[in-house]
């Protein structure tokens, strides 16, 4: 009884010590939020870079040195944040070896032995150990390597036997073209098995993207723009706007690009509500984050007419109401105080009533005009582009104030008043003329001219209907808008 009771108890004691020891190994094991050893045999680097994506650029988020007696080894570790996305590991020269995944998995290694220079062919040679997702990372960049060189070759063949001409064997080209088309549909197959299969990963979502939108059937009666309304409406439809990590991987700022530069119509309307749209159904933070920044600054210097009310609208709705703190206070009273500037000098806004003076002391207001057309232009004495363009304005001024309905209020930013006297003199300006910078605001600031020549034109009503055209583009705007053809 006591003999058997001993054994139990050593039994006991050494379960418990297994227990510990392996509580112990564990706890050692993740000392650190995060630990990556990267394990390269063969490669002459004794430092590696770590970079990420970041929307359409790449960055550097760690060096790392090899280990000190374990030659071709580094660790990635820390207890700071390693957000979820696509990471580089590069060489000491800047050459790429590899990308991981960084998605639920912290602590694992990368490895590739055998490798021989010059080429080092990492992704033959690579294994993860405790990675799922980056198995899947890692068959998948192998499937595709083979898809695409069984799709290249069988191209270059079949261009081959097409240029044959007449002596083409057709039955060989017809063979060669079905398998294509079977090796594209096998990779588009295994490509969707990736995806759906492992719905919560983050590089499946990444593929997910690049899924396209199907359109279905057109409704009877539905009109010619119906398939269009239809995909611009479902385009982030295969976009998780709640992953963080997206924006962290190469595809995101391609698919946000072609959405603003290709999809969405150029209208400032169309732009504002798709944005808001976008904006509503993003519940990442960092997706969120990145697309009002994008959306803002594209805007903001938009070579487009009237564009800016776009930056506007971002500005007054998100930074302003205090949906983006990340902003710093400054740069964000800034962008509000632009803003303000900004709006009421937009298109369609009734322009400011601008008071100033002629060569004879007489006021003048650009209000006083009841034209279909009212230009005001902005200009200075010593400006060279001034000097090119003001007399192709009053050559279409003579040819066709009459026809067009149109009048001009010339504003001279210079100071200079003798300058600007002499060289009105010496120069065919025939409508009003005012200047000697006093007015009755700082129509500088308030019409916003930084540099000249700058020319707006406003309706009967005051209305502003464009800005910021060149000379050779006004007639056909004032044309047309008189046609009713344009609308701002």
């Amino acid at each position: 009884m006591k003999r058997n009771l001993f054994l139990w108890l050593v039994l006991a004691a050494l379960l418990f010590g297994m227990s510990d020891a392996s509580a112990q190994k564990r706890a050692k094991k993740e000392k650190y939020n995060y630990e990556i050893t990267i394990v390269l045999e063969g490669v002459p680097d004794t430092m590696l870079y770590i970079g990420y994506y970041y929307a359409d650029k790449t960055y550097s988020r760690d060096s790392l040195f090899v280990e000190k007696r374990k030659p071709y080894t580094f660790v990635l570790k820390g207890n700071d944040t390693l957000s979820r996305g696509v990471y580089i590991v590069a060489g000491q020269r800047k050459n790429k070896y590899l990308e991981f995944v960084m998605d639920t998995a912290r602590h694992f290694t990368i490895r590739a032995t055998q490798l021989q220079p010059p080429f080092y062919d990492v992704l033959n040679h690579l294994e993860f150990i405790g990675s799922p997702e980056n198995d899947l990372f890692l068959e998948f960049q192998k499937r595709m390597v083979v898809f695409q060189s069984r799709v290249m070759e069988t191209g270059k063949a079949y261009k081959q036997e097409e240029a044959k001409g007449e002596q083409a064997n057709k039955e060989a080209l017809a063979a060669m073209k079905a398998e294509q088309k079977l090796c594209l549909d096998s990779m588009h197959e295994y490509t969707n098995s990736v995806i759906y299969g492992h719905p919560d990963h983050l590089f499946s979502k990444i593929q997910r993207m690049n899924v396209d939108v199907e359109i279905p059937e057109k409704p009877a009666g539905a009109d010619s723009l119906w398939e269009y309304r239809y995909y611009v409406n479902h385009y982030w439809d295969n976009t998780d706007l709640g992953e963080d990590g997206l924006i962290c991987a190469p595809l995101f700022y391609p698919k946000l690009k072609r959405f603003y530069d290709g999809i969405v119509p150029v209208s400032v309307d169309s732009i504002i509500k798709y944005t808001d749209l976008l904006l509503d159904k993003t519940t990442s933070r960092e997706l969120f984050k990145y697309v009002v920044w994008y959306v803002t600054h594209k805007y903001e210097r938009s070579q487009y007419v009237g564009q800016d009310a776009v930056f506007v609208h971002m500005v007054l709705k998100y930074y302003e109401a205090g949906r983006c703190p990340w902003v710093d206070s400054t740069q964000l009273e800034a962008m509000v105080e632009r803003a303000h500037k900004l709006d009421p000098i937009l298109l369609g806004r009734t322009a400011p009533n601008l008071w100033m003076m002629d060569t004879n002391h007489t006021l003048h207001s650009n209000y006083e005009f009841n034209r279909q057309f009212t230009i005001m232009w902005f200009w200075d004495v010593d400006c060279s582009h001034c000097k090119s363009a003001t007399p192709k304005l009053a050559e279409l001024y003579h040819r066709m104030k009459d026809s067009l309905d149109m009048e001009v209020m010339a504003i001279c930013m210079s100071a200079d008043t003798v300058a600007w006297k002499r060289y009105l003199r010496e120069h065919d300006m025939p409508w009003v003329n005012v200047g000697g910078n006093v007015a009755n605001m700082d129509f500088i600031d308030v019409y916003d001219v930084h540099s000249t020549p700058y020319i707006y034109v406003l309706n009967r009503e005051k209305k502003i209907i464009v800005k910021k055209l060149s000379i050779e583009e006004l007639e056909n705007f004032l044309r047309k808008y008189a046609k009713g053809e344009v609308r701002y």
